[in-house]
């Protein structure tokens, strides 16, 4: 389930996903991306819960982010594993960072306390064969040609590698993936 209310620390997150939001702010954006998850779920063939990465993951609305122009829609925090979420955000931003808290999730079991992604090159010995596997076949797709390519023309307006990153390349995919299959399902 979800837990909605005030913020609470990591290691009180039981039950579901904690949700942070600032004072006074009405509920329809959280009821809105309870309703993304709940699709995200379905696309994916896990149970609701899962989504929670074992009730660690907290959600904040608007709540952690600076704001401004050219400000991202959202973003995940590794160090607090919180996925903060803006009312510009859409469905692909929340699949996108989603990914970014998975891939650091795995990382963090396998490094206790890890800050890092799976994708980004962080230890993975602790990690069952099946999805240390998966997560090289996902590191092995999302770095063919073309979405190299195109990332490395993206970086190049940037001045900087960021795009062509395997942690991004890894969140873009999977934010690609579940707006296909919401697009399949009519959801």
């Amino acid at each position: 389930g979800l837990v909605i209310g005030a913020a609470q620390p990591q290691g009180e997150r039981r039950g579901g996903l904690a949700l942070h939001r600032k004072v006074g702010e009405h509920g329809g954006h959280q009821r809105l991306v309870h309703q993304h998850l709940a699709e995200r779920a379905a696309v994916l063939g896990v149970p609701p819960r899962a989504l929670s990465l074992n009730g660690r993951l907290g959600l904040a609305f608007g709540a952690r982010g600076s704001g401004g122009k050219g400000a991202p829609a959202a973003h995940f925090e590794p160090g607090k594993v919180v996925l903060n979420l803006t009312k510009g955000s859409g469905p692909g931003s929340l699949a996108h960072e989603w990914w970014h808290a998975l891939d650091n999730y795995f990382a963090r079991e396998s490094t206790e306390g890890s800050t890092d992604y799976l994708t980004g090159g962080a230890a993975a010995d602790k990690m069952r064969d099946q999805m240390r596997a998966a997560f090289v076949a996902v590191k092995r797709a999302t770095t063919q040609r073309t979405l190299m390519t195109r990332s490395k023309a993206l970086d190049a307006r940037k001045g900087k590698a960021y795009w062509s990153t395997p942690v991004e390349l890894s969140a873009r995919s999977f934010e690609s993936y579940v707006i296909a299959k919401l697009k399949d399902q009519s959801a």
